[in-house]
């Protein structure tokens, strides 16, 4: 299947700027959102997994990674 594109210009062609200007923003906020969940659900994740094993040098040193990711996504 084609798609048929109207024979005049889009809107972007006229104010590109301005455009892109209110397009972004809601859009990096949402994406910013989104990845800081993520990093928060994976470091619940890693303390979970690392509370049910022994805690090694490295499983401290991971949970401490998955925090420190976190926080400076915050």
């Amino acid at each position: 299947q084609q798609r048929v594109f109207p024979a005049n210009p889009s809107p972007t062609h006229t104010s590109p700027s301005l455009l892109s200007n209110t397009q972004a923003c809601p859009e990096k906020l949402v994406r910013r959102m989104s990845q800081r969940v993520e990093k928060e659900a994976i470091a619940r994740k890693w303390v979970a997994v690392q509370k049910r094993q022994a805690l090694t040098n490295f499983g401290r040193c991971s949970i401490m990674l998955a925090c420190f990711l976190t926080c400076r996504g915050g």
